[in-house]
């Protein structure tokens, strides 16, 4: 999911600047980094001649000499070990010289497991970072375990295993790859060695499809679990041909915003890639797109290539290229041009200024605001106070042939502007729903990825009708005022938010500094249940909405009052739940580890407090955030020149973390995450992506408190592995792993998330699948089986290096069986059945019921055998009698009886009336008369007046 749009990288003097998407979704750490100073070290005095050497290099150590420094000054050496491909391999980090004029220093690293010519670089910096000397020198490990193929075929290979030592077990595997990169076969063994030099034959099923193949052979040390990869080795054969050898790449109806792709002269088994590259009236590059034709279904295929309005005026170059997809060789290219009128500036609306929260314009519920983003670079923010209850709709329409307009939904919890939902899409419209849960000051935030236009921005809202229903045994308690009081440690089992309104509400009565916190478990397959804590001013102190089998909340207090625990249904989801309640003072505690990165204290939240980090190649962290009592992390790292930095956070899915990356004044963040976990963020693409620098590392609990693990390494320059999951359907996905470093050992994996709507979900995990990157990208094609029901199904796709996860991506996909919808009049309706399997016998229950009474109206049944993949029924039943809210619901049965589909609709009936239409008042007359219309009458029902 693309969060982020029209990110600037450029601060506003003394404002900390970053994107619209996420301006209240970090606002609590924007108020610690914006109060931050910015940290400037003293400054260093050289001697101008300093020198750094090495002596003594093997394969696993170094002596460093440092000469002619300054005894007074401070220093730092570094020593980087890079692989015989460039990659890096160990890194001291920076390691202090004081008190010295020449001296001389160990380090030592592991002993590499793969043969070839290692770089070792050294260099001495003084105290601003700054480079005085370095010095490089080399060593070559030869005598490492190897693996090499031969003799390669259709359906084998002979193996050669060089320096193995006989006491270690060995696992080799060899996977053969089509020319689309998708596994074709293997083939493997554990063994334990005789000697120290081995051959092997390796054998698998001969592809019949043309095309060219990669044999990749892998050694890996299974003497500890998992298996540690030593080294691989690729080799190649060829089924036919894959090319047609005359392919061609065109273009049509090119606009300012995209074109119609068309490929041709191609081969049925090839693999082959598209891109489209748009520049600026300067020559720079404006914007690409890229697609795949995987073995096309005919020589001539044609797709849809989409890029952003260009704010400029001019002629635009666009650049049309084809690519085979295995290696990259370059086919065809076509070129042409394309003329936009750039971005034209609008007369700033009535509404202006309005371009942040603190300057945002007061509109109310139920109402249409016609305003515009007069340029590129303005914001949009309006204000309303919504009631707690009310299911809200905020629409925002716009051409996005002009602009690509996006909206935001923020809500005051009574610290901050929380980002809560969003819609970012590429059409004409962005719509968010959401319910009310508690009385409060919401935010719209308006803002382009491109262009300037006009809008249109609706915001409407509903009230449900209040409920008079019976519940679970600590009903009712649907407010502050009829809260169940409680006395931690308190829990209860069997108790439900058993109708739509239903809230639950649970009094604690706090001591001055104690704290509280809560846990709800539920199925939430069955209903998704959420969480709040709010002070007796109905400011809210805590909140989880999480889309787990659980929610935690937590607070504390420095004055002795009363909060209240509100369990709600979101969506107005119903489910049964169980809760516990626990304070500081009844025999729990929430302490804070104060042991941040292995300090011995608990990190800062500004540069003169972070702990500092080591720069070394790699590093795993450990910490611990609280969202009231220790609130953010920050670490110092500093970066090697030519290097990047890459930082991955990990911790419990009931907590909700932030990772950010903030420049070398901590002053504004450059880089964020904030909406995964483990959350990833790298300096690469950024301005700090030369190294070089000193950069701070900051670590956020949005939601939650707990420990957290932090990996930190650092790289040559080169782009982040990157991971993309796209569901076509609800049992396959397309998976492309991009910016892949080739010669790399690399390990990936799949997790099935399969959450059926009327059974318990699960989560399962393909093997691990080792192989070595032969090109910068691979495409793959899953498919797997999922259960036969409506629900949501995804895919999670994993990628690791040496163990270490470098990229993951997910897609996830609601696949719908049964839909419903509700007449005027409110006696009659219809249901939908799709994805259905011809010839398949189904059924469907129906049930109409009083939501206030809570009464069932009429059900029914009805039995069909499909004749196709969808079926429809109109239904009629009992015409309602009272005006209260109603609901439609819908199950739909396979012929095991299991539920496989459902479906609801809340509804207003529309009863008969009567009214008086004019009259005569005679006092002479010995007759008057009435005239009375009878309106919204039900058919086939006697009616009297």
């Amino acid at each position: 999911m693309e969060v982020f749009k029209g990110v600037s990288d450029s601060p506003l003097p003394g404002v900390t600047v970053f994107s619209n998407a996420t301006k209240s979704r970090i606002a609590v750490l924007l108020l610690i980094v914006g109060s931050f100073s910015s940290f400037i070290p003293a400054a260093s005095a050289i001697t101008g001649n300093e020198t750094v050497s090495l002596s003594t290099v093997t394969n696993s150590s170094a002596k460093v000499h440092v000469a002619n420094l300054d005894v007074n000054d401070t220093y730092y050496w570094w020593v980087y070990i890079y692989k015989p491909d460039g990659s890096s391999y160990a890194a001291s980090g920076y390691r202090s010289i004081t008190n010295t004029v020449n001296g001389q220093f160990n380090f030592t690293w592991i002993t590499p497991t793969v043969n070839g010519n290692y770089t070792v670089f050294a260099r001495i910096t003084g105290s601003l970072s700054q480079e005085l000397d370095n010095y490089t020198t080399y060593f070559v490990m030869s005598n490492a375990a190897d693996i090499a193929s031969s003799n390669v075929s259709s359906s084998g290979c002979t193996l050669t295993l060089t320096g193995l030592v006989t006491s270690t077990n060995y696992t080799w595997v060899v996977s053969v790859f089509d020319s689309g990169n998708n596994l074709h076969d293997y083939d493997s063994a554990l063994f334990t060695p005789s000697s120290a030099n081995m051959t092997v034959f390796a054998s698998w099923t001969a592809p019949t499809t043309a095309g060219n193949y990669s044999v990749v052979s892998s050694l890996l040390n299974s003497t500890n679990s998992p298996p540690v990869l030593l080294t691989s080795h690729t080799n190649y054969f060829t089924i036919g041909t894959g090319l047609t050898g005359n392919e061609t790449i065109s273009a049509s109806n090119i606009t300012h915003v995209g074109a119609v792709v068309t490929g041709t002269n191609l081969s049925s088994t090839g693999v082959y890639q598209w891109y489209v590259y748009t520049y600026f009236p300067s020559g720079s590059l404006h914007d690409s797109d890229s697609g795949i034709w995987n073995s096309p279904n005919s020589s001539t295929m044609t797709a849809s290539a989409a890029w952003s309005p260009g704010n400029f005026q001019g002629n635009y170059s666009v650049s049309f290229r084809l690519y085979e997809y295995s290696n990259g060789t370059h086919l065809d290219t076509w070129n042409s041009s394309f003329y936009h009128a750039g971005t034209t500036n609008l007369t700033p609306d009535q509404y202006e200024p309005n371009d942040s929260i603190s300057t945002a314009t007061s509109i109310l519920i139920n109402s249409t605001t016609s305003a515009n983003i007069h340029n590129a670079s303005e914001d949009d923010y309006y204000t309303l106070n919504l009631t707690s209850g009310d299911m809200v709709w905020a629409n925002l329409t716009f051409s996005h042939s002009t602009a690509d307009l996006q909206l935001n939904m923020y809500r005051y919890n009574g610290l901050n502007n929380v980002l809560f939902d969003y819609s970012h899409s590429s059409s004409d419209n962005e719509q968010v729903i959401f319910n009310v849960t508690s009385n409060a000051t919401y935010y719209v935030g308006i803002f382009s990825s491109g262009g300037a236009s006009n809008y249109n921005f609706t915001i409407q809202a509903q009230s449900p009708t209040p409920i008079n229903g019976s519940g679970d045994a600590l009903e009712p308690n649907e407010n502050m005022s009829t809260s169940t009081p409680v006395t931690p440690p308190f829990s209860h089992n069997n108790l439900s938010i058993h109708i739509s309104s239903d809230d639950d509400y649970f009094a604690v009565s706090l001591a001055a500094n104690e704290t509280v916190w809560a846990n709800i478990t539920f199925s939430h397959s069955l209903g998704d249940i959420d969480m709040e804590i709010e002070d007796s001013t109905s400011n809210q102190l805590d909140i989880s909405q999480s889309t787990s089998n659980d929610e935690a909340v937590s607070a504390s207090v420095t004055t002795a009052q009363t909060v209240y625990i509100h369990v709600y249904g979101w969506a107005s989801a119903t489910n049964t739940y169980a809760i516990t309640i626990q304070t500081s003072n009844s025999g729990g505690t929430i302490t804070n580890p104060n042991n941040d990165a292995n300090s011995g204290r608990d990190a800062g939240v500004n540069a003169s407090t972070a702990v500092n980090l080591s720069s070394q190649s790699y590093a795993s962290y450990t910490g611990w955030v609280h969202d009231s009592l220790d609130l953010a992390d920050a670490f110092r790292i500093s970066v090697p020149a030519n290097h990047e930095v890459t930082a991955r956070l990990s911790f419990a899915t009931t907590n909700d973390y932030d990772l950010y990356m903030i420049d070398p004044t901590f002053t504004w963040l450059f880089n964020s995450s904030i909406n995964n976990n483990p959350e990833v963020s790298s300096s690469n693409n950024t301005n700090f992506s030369a190294g070089g620098k000193t950069i701070f590392i900051g670590v956020e609990s949005f939601s939650g408190d707990g420990n957290y693990t932090l990996e930190v390494w650092t790289h040559p320059n080169s782009s982040v592995p990157q991971v993309t999951v796209t569901m076509p359907d609800k049992e396959s996905a397309n998976v492309q792993y991009t910016n892949l470093v080739v010669g790399t050992n690399y390990t990936l994996d799949y997790e099935i998330l399969d959450y059926p709507v009327a059974a318990n979900g699960t989560n399962w995990t393909s093997g691990m699948y080792y192989w070595v990157a032969n090109q910068s990208s691979i495409w793959n094609n899953i498919t797997f089986s999922t259960t036969n029901a409506e629900g949501y199904y995804g895919v999670i796709a994993r990628l690791y290096i040496n163990g270490t996860m470098v990229a993951v991506d997910y897609d996830i996909t609601f696949h719908e069986m049964l839909e419903s919808m509700v007449d005027y009049d409110g006696r009659s309706g219809n249901y939908s059945a799709s994805n259905l399997t011809s010839g398949e016998a189904y059924s469907v229950y129906w049930e109409v019921y009083d939501n206030v009474t809570n009464s069932t109206v009429d059900s029914g049944w009805s039995n069909f055998t499909a004749t196709g993949t969808s079926s429809q029924a109109a239904l009629n039943w009992i015409a309602p009698m009272t005006a209260d809210e109603h609901w439609f619901i819908a199950f739909l049965f396979n012929s095991s009886g299991d539920i496989i589909g459902y479906h609801e609709v809340d509804f207003y009936p529309t009863l008969p009336s009567v009214s008086i239409t004019g009259y005569t008042n005679d006092a002479n007359s010995t007759t008057n008369s009435v005239d009375v219309e009878v309106s919204d009458l039900h058919t086939d029902y006697q009616f009297s007046y």
